[in-house]
């Protein structure tokens, strides 16, 4: 490490084990020598980041402490960390609501009904020649979209959590042409009753994941809207 005042810091680290994508554990050889061991936990298209140092004794790690600040340095370090990946995973967030003049438990049946998400699902114009949901917590989403000049979109998403009837919580995500994932969103739906009428409000949150998410993501906007225009046009007629 190159410091400000032009002062080099070696460092030599040994990696001890790597879990893919959970856990790094690495001896550090150079200075006070001690185990890192870092855990990487996942809680909804964000990260928990476990970070412990284990030294020889405490009074090695209170000197370590106060001659090379290594508390600080640590937080500096997480800090830049995070600021480095914002820059490189640019997320983007999505809140509308919409008043459906359906009751609340028609509104939710047309979101876990296949017979019925077919029939809304996706931009005006396209249809579903295949739609398979399991709509239960773990339960997989699998949708093949067929726009109006006949291109196919493939998307994949899994149910997280559904509380009837007022809320569903899933993932949804384009596939490229190899069936992985071109980004994922992680979708949150509530219901609310407003009198005889529906509340109802998504939030989606994507990351972006490849060039090739970016036209997807810079269309959801417009795409989620005409989906609940469709939704509440079906709805009515119920």
């Amino acid at each position: 490490m190159h410091g400000p005042d032009g002062t080099d810091y070696k460092n030599e680290i040994q990696y001890i084990e790597l879990i893919k994508p959970e856990k790094i554990v690495f001896e550090h050889l150079t200075g006070p020598k001690h185990r890192t061991t870092i855990l990487l936990e996942s809680l909804h298209q964000k990260t928990i980041l476990h970070f412990t140092m284990v030294f020889a004794s405490p009074e090695i790690k209170e000197q370590t402490i106060k001659t090379y600040k290594a508390d600080i340095g640590l937080q500096q370090n997480i800090d830049k960390l995070e600021n480095y990946l914002l820059g490189i995973i640019p997320e983007k967030e999505l809140t509308l609501t919409r008043i459906l003049k359906s009751p609340r438990q028609a509104v939710f049946n047309a979101w876990v009904d296949i017979n019925q998400l077919v029939k809304w699902w996706g931009p005006q114009g396209f249809s579903n020649p295949v739609c398979e949901i399991d709509p239960k917590p773990g339960g997989k989403i699998y949708i093949e979209m067929k726009a109006p000049d006949g291109t196919v979109y493939p998307m994949a998403g899994e149910f997280i959590e559904i509380v009837k009837p007022e809320k569903i919580v899933f993932t949804s995500g384009a596939l490229n042409k190899k069936g992985g994932a071109i980004f994922e969103a992680i979708n949150t739906v509530t219901f609310e009753e407003d009198g005889k009428h529906t509340k109802l409000t998504l939030h989606a949150m994507v990351t972006e994941v490849s060039e090739e998410a970016k036209p997807y993501v810079g269309g959801m906007d417009e795409g989620w809207s005409q989906s609940l225009l469709r939704l509440e046009e079906l709805v009515s007629k119920n």
